[in-house]
């Protein structure tokens, strides 16, 4: 067995690292990757190993953002796997691009959804409409909306509120979406 202080330092700014980000149990963690560790200096492949964990900082939010992908991933809720995206947003690009694709969908679930009040308030005003010149258009209209025809009347609503569960579980899916890239593979550990 190996006593190499590089170990031992590693293993300490790790623990400081882990809870100093607020990981739970970080001695549990700690003790795995010392085993880890020694396991490597015994094959002879320590620095090689230590090259690859990076600096104890760069392991432990690593470490750290991996957790809060699982946790995101087995919750899989909107709440978690939104907030999971935010929070790493600021250093990954997959999770920016999926938050980013994410909220557009949810938004345009909501803007439909708004669109069934102005249906119930003011049915005139909201439908599927279409011009002479060919152009169409969901949603409201404002000003002349006789120079449209409306083509969906009272069957507004439930198809509005399709729509609007359409976009919504799209949504859901492009972070899930995010979430399964941003996940690391378990490896195998010698």
């Amino acid at each position: 067995m190996s006593t190499d202080p590089r170990i031992e330092n590693f293993c300490d700014a790790l623990e400081q690292n882990l809870t100093r980000l607020g990981v739970e149990h970080p001695g549990d963690i700690v003790s795995e990757i010392r085993s880890h560790l020694l396991a490597a200096a015994d094959a002879g492949t320590l620095e090689s190993t230590l090259n690859e964990m990076g600096s104890a900082a760069d392991y432990a939010r690593q470490f750290r953002d991996a957790l809060r992908i699982e946790d995101a991933y087995i919750r899989s809720g909107p709440k978690h796997t939104v907030a999971t995206l935010i929070l790493l947003s600021a250093h990954r690009l997959v999770a920016a691009i999926g938050l980013f694709f994410t909220g557009i969908f949810y938004l345009t679930a909501l803007s439909v959804l708004v669109t069934i009040g102005f249906e119930i308030f003011d049915p005139s005003s909201t439908g599927l409409f279409t011009s002479e010149e060919g152009g169409f258009f969901l949603g409201t209209i404002a000003g002349a909306p006789h120079a449209y025809t409306e083509h969906l009347g009272g069957f507004y609503i439930p198809v509005a509120a399709a729509m609007a569960m359409g976009f919504y579980l799209a949504g859901g899916a492009i972070a899930r979406l995010a979430l399964r890239m941003m996940r690391k593979k378990p490896s195998r550990q010698t």
